[in-house]
């Protein structure tokens, strides 16, 4: 804000001051290690009746809830419970668009369970839940966090760009028309239908490794992954591409010649041209601007 933006209008020839300018950092911890960050997905008849769900952990290993068949309960207070152990103990577990699809029975649940607590963070123009911090009963925390915060696309397309791994397009089953059970799905179709969800998994956690490398190359090793991309970015900026001193007599900390030269290679756009109309100036004529 400027100290004149309520009163006069500007002056080119008053110096422009804020009252708290911002500053560049010297380091911005990331949000996560990767060696603490769980990878998920949720399969669902009808959208909101969870029939699968993966948890993929940094060594490898897989954890499957499944519901096997119409006898049995819905796995994800079994998911939660896994989410609960011990050994996951500021643990940040991760799903792309998680806010607005996976994390909903999640929470949903959680908020009723007696033995944790319960912190949202909401997007203010869509409602879903992004971020959610839950105290486990030994007071140690978990987050849930939808990485379509810090990587806004889709996840087939991050993939292709960013993974190994790519997801995987469905052949034997329609996403849209899942059965109420993975018994009610024959057993190609079943195979198939796990090997897709662990596609979601792997390729998700394989874009976030690769965010990280190239977060902390630009950085120089002193930035990570922030809660959201434009947190991230900002951090970037007041890390790795700020001056260390404010100009005279401003105040104000400028990008360096390496952080301009940075950001005007990643400007993309179509038609750049400045016109300057001018027609004649006479007594008689008159000219109209449609």
């Amino acid at each position: 804000m400027t100290e004149n933006m309520n009163n006069n209008p500007r002056d080119e020839d008053v110096p422009y001051t804020t009252e708290r300018p911002l500053m560049p950092k010297q380091e911005a911890r990331t949000n996560w290690d990767m060696d603490r960050v769980v990878t998920m997905d949720m399969e669902a008849h009808d959208w909101d009746t969870p029939i699968a769900w993966e948890l993929l952990y940094p060594d490898g290993e897989e954890k499957r809830f499944l519901r096997r068949d119409r006898d049995s309960n819905d796995p994800t207070e079994k998911v939660i419970d896994e989410m609960l152990r011990r050994k996951n103990r500021n643990t940040t577990f991760v799903a792309h668009n998680g806010g607005g699809y996976d994390f909903i029975p999640l929470v949903h649940r959680l908020i009723r369970r007696d033995d944790v607590v319960v912190k949202t963070m909401l997007d203010d123009a869509t409602g879903d839940i992004w971020y959610v911090k839950f105290t486990g009963p030994e007071g140690k925390p978990r987050r849930l966090q939808d990485s379509m915060k810090i990587m806004p696309r889709g996840l087939a397309n991050l993939s292709a760009d960013m993974a190994e791994h790519s997801k995987l397009e469905p052949e034997l089953f329609n996403v849209e028309d899942l059965p109420p059970t993975v018994a009610d799905m024959d057993a190609d179709a079943r195979d198939e239908r796990l090997t897709y969800l662990h596609y979601d998994c792997l390729s998700l956690r394989e874009c976030l490794e690769t965010f990280t490398d190239i977060v902390t190359d630009i950085s120089g090793g002193k930035v990570g992954p922030q809660l959201t991309v434009g947190s991230t970015t900002m951090s970037m900026y007041q890390v790795a591409f700020m001056q260390d001193e404010p100009d005279a007599p401003t105040g104000i900390y400028r990008a360096s010649e390496d952080g301009e030269a940075a950001m005007r290679d990643a400007y993309y756009g179509g038609r750049t041209e400045v016109f300057r109309h001018h027609a004649p100036d006479t007594a008689d004529s008159q000219y109209y601007h449609f």
